[in-house]
């Protein structure tokens, strides 16, 4: 398989949460819903929630961030990409 027009495993990340966070925004209003719960597992989808987090913070929501198994993995990629 090429490599050509891939997107790295940030990339990846950043838009499955960003359209998680968006898809939320558009179905729950954050006026009514403003409380937000993230829970994160220690996979790349655990990235992906972390990313959403962010977003809808940044859209107004209250994130809370449940993550029961942190992954030195994912600590590393979100931290190094995120602004929290």
């Amino acid at each position: 398989m090429n490599a050509t027009g891939a997107f790295s495993l940030d990339q990846l990340m950043e838009l499955a949460g960003l359209a998680c966070a968006q898809t939320l925004a558009k179905v729950y209003s954050k006026d009514k819903y403003s409380r937000v719960l993230v829970c994160c597992g220690p996979g790349n989808q655990g990235g992906d929630g972390l990313v959403a987090a962010r977003h809808l913070g940044m859209f107004g929501y209250k994130p809370t961030i449940y993550m029961p198994k942190v992954s030195f993995q994912i600590f590393t990629l979100s931290s190094s990409s995120a602004n929290f």
